[in-house]
């Protein structure tokens, strides 16, 4: 299967969203952080939607141990700001809490949920369920 990944900021809803499809390794990832943080709307205190539902991940705790280090040691990813990964499988809650256990240099609050509900209940943007849904739809008509 192969990878995919996307995002769109909407620096008016200070919202970070993100992708994934596919076979995703720690490159695709780390790639995918790069090109957000060259677009001219990113801000590393936007909140993140981070849909990997459609994914699977060959990652391992080596791999987002030095995920971490990768971003924590470059301060243009350093915000203060919340994370909700939607995800759908076991492995998915796995690879999702281990980076939120490991996690402990990063000013980052995260929820793994399973529905794109609570993940805008989470960050305090229910209202905002249509334009996000527009975004993932969007995203997801690229692949």
């Amino acid at each position: 299967m192969r990878c995919y990944t996307n995002f769109k900021i909407v620096p008016e809803k200070k919202l970070i969203i993100e992708y994934f499809s596919g076979t995703i390794n720690l490159d695709e990832i780390i790639k995918l952080k790069y090109l957000e943080s060259k677009d001219p709307h990113f801000c590393p205190d936007f909140n993140i939607i981070d849909d990997s539902r459609d994914a699977e991940f060959l990652l391992n705790e080596k791999d987002i141990k030095l995920y971490i280090k990768i971003l924590s040691n470059n301060e243009l990813f350093v915000g203060k700001r919340n994370a909700a990964y939607l995800t759908k499988t076991p492995h998915q809650v796995v690879i999702a809490t281990l980076f939120d256990l490991l996690n402990k240099k990063l000013p980052l609050d995260i929820k793994i949920v399973s529905t794109l509900d609570a993940a805008l209940q989470w960050l305090g943007m229910l209202k905002e369920k249509e334009l996000v849904e527009f975004y993932l739809s969007l995203l997801k008509v690229q692949e």
